[in-house]
């Protein structure tokens, strides 16, 4: 398969995990006066998919190891479809914590196998640039969540809008099973034996990897509680200061 072609391919799942990650943060205002939140609560539904995320990195990457790259993905992807469907459907703020947990389990886990599958199929001389491009396809997505709220919120409510983002991924399933197939690299690696979480843990503890490891979990730990912190809840402090939904 061509360069372009897959990374195309594999952009669109990250690109909607992207825009499911965003979902919350533009109907928050009204589910919170819906179902008379006060702060606090409406803040851990926010971050609710923070959980998610943690849970779904911790076991698809032991699941990818075992199953494939391939599968993994579309398992990953039916559950963030599946979940954000039914949020659509929540009756209460127990539920849609729930539900956004769960599909924090299929964006935490769909980023990091988008990235191992495409770099998988990338030749080191130019995976670096490659997976650059592939994060790029993170803002398509950023754009494409605040396109669709301010086209079905106003005119249908957040449950429309919840129903509207699952469908693309609902419907990428099938159509990723039908063109992907799975990475030489694990397919040859699945051939010699595979290495436990227990080994990977202690590799990347190695004295040799101790302080790569630290940095990067600091850095990308450091970046994260700043990003999402600034855009899950710069909708609910645009509302307080008067502006309407679609401008907020």
């Amino acid at each position: 398969m061509e360069g372009a072609k897959l990374l195309t391919i594999v952009g669109v799942p990250y690109a909607l995990a992207a825009m499911s990650l965003l979902l919350i943060s533009l109907p928050l205002p009204l589910i919170s006066a819906e179902f008379g939140l006060p702060g606090p609560l409406a803040g851990f539904l926010g971050g609710s998919v923070f959980i998610g995320m943690l849970l779904g990195a911790v076991t698809f990457g032991p699941l990818a190891d075992r199953i494939g790259r391939k599968l993994s993905l579309e398992a990953a992807l039916a559950t963030l479809g599946t979940s954000t469907a039914l949020c659509s459907l929540a009756a209460d703020w127990a539920q849609l914590v729930a539900l956004r947990v769960l599909a924090g389990v299929g964006i935490g886990s769909t980023i990091p196998l988008c990235f191992v599958y495409l770099a998988e199929f990338t030749e080191p001389s130019t995976r670096g640039r490659t997976l650059v491009l592939l994060d790029s396809f993170w803002a398509y997505g950023w754009i494409a969540a605040t396109l669709l709220g301010y086209l079905v919120i106003p005119a249908y409510g957040w449950r429309a809008y919840f129903a509207a983002s699952a469908a693309p991924v609902l419907a990428l399933v099938p159509a990723l099973h039908a063109v992907l197939r799975e990475t030489p690299m694990y397919s040859e690696r699945a051939a010699r034996g595979r290495r436990s979480v227990l080994d990977s843990l202690r590799a990347l503890w190695a004295s040799g990897m101790r302080r790569v490891t630290a940095s990067t979990w600091l850095m990308w730990f450091s970046i994260v509680f700043g990003y999402y912190s600034f855009f899950l809840w710069i909708v609910s402090y645009m509302r307080r200061m008067g502006y309407p939904l679609p401008q907020a």
